[in-house]
């Protein structure tokens, strides 16, 4: 059976998991992860090398151990959930997407992009005005349910 998508999340939720209890919830996925699955060990092995620990090979000596590529600290979203800040890392993409949705071209004119930048000034005194005054905007359906479940 080939890797797919939900066998590929269902590795992808110990970044939720509280720092200290990563470990061990990567363990029970991997001892309950399904054999039908091709490719299952080597996703496995790619986590655990670069999420957890590595082998450090010297020649002619004993394979150790060494710490992980990335530490646990820099992808842990776990804290996320409870300080309703964004799940993901990676601001800038959200803000060139912003961009690119005000102006509606990949390559604005002189003139779209001097009212692009008008209509975002304006956005931006609306949304401070209205953070000033006490005015608050509850979260979508969707992600308040996924702060539930992070909780």
């Amino acid at each position: 059976m080939p890797l797919n998508r939900a066998t590929l999340h269902r590795r992808l939720r110990v970044v939720y998991v509280p720092p200290e209890d990563v470990e061990a919830a990567f363990e029970l996925l991997s001892e309950t992860q399904p054999t039908t699955v091709d490719h299952m060990d080597e996703l496995t092995s790619f986590f655990e090398h670069k999420y957890f620990e590595w082998v450090v090979r010297r020649r002619g000596r004993a394979a150790t151990y060494g710490p992980a590529v990335f530490a646990v600290e820099t992808w842990n979203q776990h804290a996320a959930g409870f300080d309703g800040i964004a799940r993901s890392t990676n601001s800038v993409e959200g803000w060139h997407h912003g961009r690119q949705s005000l102006f509606h071209y990949h390559h604005p004119t002189v003139w779209t992009f001097m009212s692009g930048i008008q209509q975002d000034i304006q956005r931006q005194k609306a949304i401070f005005l209205q953070a000033t005054t006490g005015v608050t905007h509850p979260s979508a359906k969707k992600y308040r349910a996924l702060n539930d479940n992070v909780a």
